[in-house]
């Protein structure tokens, strides 16, 4: 798909397009009609407030929409849970294979906060996680 039908087929979604950027207003705008779940600014900063005061400071969290305009949060390798133990773990396959501490890459402990929140984190790369609406 090139660029001008990938253009096209959003806009038939209701996504505004100008020249290479998305409307987040009307990307949220679809998602909603589509009954997906979306979190305003204010949402995502509650979300973070409780993942510091369940995790501690040390879980380095920032809002998702600075990021990408579907992701809710964005995290990394540099987040530290309580046990010591990081977050995320992108070769976790390799370092616990029988996933007593990650699954799937994810902290178990946060994967049970982002399964009552709504959420499931995504690997963008190695070193860069999002949450997304399940």
């Amino acid at each position: 798909m090139n660029k001008r039908e990938l253009t096209a087929a959003l806009q038939r979604l209701g996504i505004k397009v100008v020249g290479e950027k998305i409307s987040v207003a009307s990307l949220r705008k679809a998602l909603a009609a589509a009954g997906a779940k979306t979190f305003t600014k204010k949402e995502q900063e509650d979300l973070i407030k409780d993942l510091r005061a369940k995790f501690g400071s040390k879980f380095k969290v920032k809002p998702g929409h600075e990021w990408s305009p579907g992701a809710v949060l964005w995290s990394g390798e540099e987040a530290e849970m309580p046990d010591g133990n990081y977050a995320f773990n992108y070769n976790s396959w390799e370092s616990d294979p029988q996933e007593k501490i990650w699954q799937i890459g994810v902290h178990k402990d946060l994967v049970k906060w982002s399964d009552s929140k709504g959420l499931f984190w995504e690997p963008n790369d190695p070193g860069t996680y999002l949450a997304y609406p399940i």
